[in-house]
């Protein structure tokens, strides 16, 4: 969907990039459709349908993205890619490590107040 989008934009909204975009969506939506009845059973599988562009879209776009940068976090724990494909784990700051919460309060000194 995005790209038919990208080629229907490049040839100026021609016949043939609306044309190729209109196959593409009837296309997508189609396969959607399809797998949808017979793998989940939905009663009302066209409900969707009309945020399918727009998922393909944001897909799109988050697949660009993602080459932009080199730096991962998985699971809590942070990786940065090197060349050749390598993960190199990069320790966290001890003030904003995700395995060890700051806590505030009676808890963190282990007091407690009885009044």
């Amino acid at each position: 969907g995005a790209l038919a989008t990208l080629f229907a934009l490049s040839t100026g909204f021609s016949a043939f990039g609306l044309a190729a975009l209109a196959l593409v969506l009837l296309v997508r939506f189609g396969i959607t459709l399809a797998i949808t009845r017979r793998y989940t059973g939905d009663p009302a599988p066209t409900r969707f349908l009309p945020l399918l562009p727009l998922s393909d879209l944001v897909s799109f776009a988050l697949f660009v993205v993602s080459y932009c940068g080199s730096d991962i976090l998985w699971r809590g724990e942070r990786f940065r890619l090197q060349p050749g494909g390598k993960l190199k784990r990069k320790p966290f700051p001890l003030s904003t490590s995700p395995r060890s919460p700051e806590i505030s309060g009676p808890e963190a000194t282990g007091s407690t107040s009885t009044s």
